[in-house]
């Protein structure tokens, strides 16, 4: 999926394409929040929820595959 077209849905929308359509690849902890990496059509997005929270904070689409250096000691072997 197109960064430009990922950015113009809703934080909702956003969700229920990658929980739908998208492939989870893993999670980890960054300060107070658990952040969790998912693939969607080759666009790769983290979803950020604030840890004892029930919501989503925030999703940040990845720009190119420098945004995935903080996963590169999470993702699983073969999945990089």
């Amino acid at each position: 999926m197109e960064l430009e077209r990922f950015r113009k849905y809703s934080l909702s929308e956003r969700y229920e394409l990658l929980k739908d359509k998208g492939v989870f690849i893993a999670s980890r902890h960054h300060e107070s929040f658990e952040v969790h990496l998912f693939s969607l059509d080759g666009l790769y997005a983290e979803v950020w929820i604030r840890i004892g929270l029930p919501y989503i904070d925030y999703i940040e689409p990845l720009s190119g595959t420098s945004g995935l250096n903080p996963w590169m000691n999470v993702i699983p072997s073969g999945l990089e």
